[in-house]
Order: structure tokens, then sequence, then C-alpha cells
């Protein structure tokens, strides 16, 4: 079986343009190029992009580490580039990045009828930590879940439990 057809690299300001439209694909309220040039250019900061053969993204990750606790702050993958592995891959990624930092702990908010999404972040370890009520209101005033990753719960070491091969881990 062959492996992804994608790489993982860090995210770098000559990705803004085009994370600006990827994220404007995924969300209503999608984030700009400047934005993303903002968050690159603070010091704890860190990202990911994944990127396929022809230099398409197709995914990326954001977050950021402070005072012995991260944040992520985002997550997006192409819609026509879900079901491929690459957000589990930017998590991988993320996670690595995120413990070789002093946080002990990486915290999310997503929205609660994102089942996708929280199924991803549930694989992951995550587990809820409380409700942020209409949290998303240019979404519709959605709620969002909040949502924690210990260190001393993270299997980072066992985490690419695929391998190469771009499969998705076993349902536990």
């Amino acid at each position: 079986m062959s492996g992804p057809s994608f790489g993982v690299t860090t995210l770098a300001p000559e990705h803004c343009e085009a994370a600006a439209a990827l994220h404007a694909a995924c969300f209503s309220a999608g984030w700009s190029a400047s934005g993303f040039r903002s968050f690159l250019s603070q010091s704890d900061v860190y990202g990911f992009a994944a990127i396929d053969l022809d230099g398409v993204l197709l995914g990326l990750v954001l977050a950021r580490s402070a005072a012995g606790e991260a944040e992520l702050l985002t997550l997006a993958t192409l819609p026509e580039a879900r079901r491929r592995g690459i957000a589990w891959k930017l998590m991988q990624a993320v996670l690595e990045r995120t413990w070789q930092s002093d946080a002990q702990r990486l915290v999310l908010e997503v929205s609660a009828r994102n089942e996708t999404a929280v199924g991803l972040y549930r694989r992951c370890g995550f587990v809820e930590i409380g409700l942020r009520r209409d949290y998303y209101a240019s979404a519709g005033k959605q709620d969002a879940l909040v949502m924690a990753l210990r260190r001393d719960q993270s299997e980072v070491g066992d985490f690419d439990r695929r391998g190469e091969t771009g499969q998705r881990p076993p349902e536990a």
C-alpha cells in the first residue's frame, strides 16, 4: 500500500494567502491572510500545513503555547480533501510540537454540531471539560465544546498508529 499523497511541513508566511482561502472554504468567518501573518509573527504561535505533491495546501493547524498551557487556534482541511487522514497527521504534528514546549495541557473549542471534528479530537484523547453557549455567533449561535488533553494522558509516542498507510486507526 502506498503512503499518503501529501506531506506535513511548518506553516510559514508564504502559506498565508492559501491558508486564508482554505479557512474561508471551511468556516463562515474565515481568517484573512493578514490574520494568519499576524499569528505567525508571534513567538508563541506554531502551525503546520499539509501540502499535496502539486504544492496545494490541503489542511492546516495553528496553536499557541504560553505559561504551561497550549491552545489549538484552528484546524481546517479542504472539504474535497477530507477523509484522507490529513487532520489526523496535522494533529500528530501539533501534539508533538506542543509536548516539546512546557505545555502540560492543550485546550480547544469546537462546534458541538461538528461531529466529525469532535470524533477526531476524542480519538486523539481529548475530553470535554466545558460548554460555551452561543460561542459561534457567526454560525447561527452554535454552542462550543471545550475540550482538553493533558500531557500525561497523551499517547503522542503511539499517536500515529497508522504508520505511513494513511488509513485511519481502528475504532476503540
